[in-house]
């Protein structure tokens, strides 16, 4: 087996990229189970940084525009993964973390929804 469970990382400003569909049709093929950190969710404009945050917490601090910017890009890539014949929606809406993918809207740079991804990862 390639590992217990993975974490796949997604841009969120990019989507699935050449080297994420291969990676999602590797996994696929160990019948690996992974979840989605949503990475760079900092680089949406006018992003307002709230280092270490849980992502509803961080999001909630946000204007109007940045929400329906992480939207509109979060459902291009719940669209992109269902052309990948994946049902996706984000772990905090997923009420069948076995069918369905779990996306987590993460920032590495800021260590926001890093807190949500380790308890998703503690829960699986």
């Amino acid at each position: 087996s390639l590992c217990d469970i993975a974490i796949l990382v997604i841009d969120i400003m990019h989507g699935l990229e050449p080297q994420t569909i291969e990676s999602i049709n590797m996994l696929r093929a160990r019948k690996t189970p992974f979840i989605v950190a949503l990475n760079k969710v900092d680089r949406l404009y006018g992003w307002k940084d709230q280092n270490g945050a849980a992502i509803r917490e961080a999001l909630e601090k946000q204007d109007d525009n940045v929400i329906n910017e992480f939207e509109t890009r979060t459902k291009q890539v719940i669209t992109q993964l269902m052309e990948q014949r994946l049902n996706a929606k984000l772990y905090y809406e997923n009420d069948d973390f076995r069918r369905v993918v779990s996306l987590v809207p993460t920032s590495a740079h800021t260590g926001e929804g890093i807190p949500d991804l380790l308890y998703l990862l503690v829960e699986l």
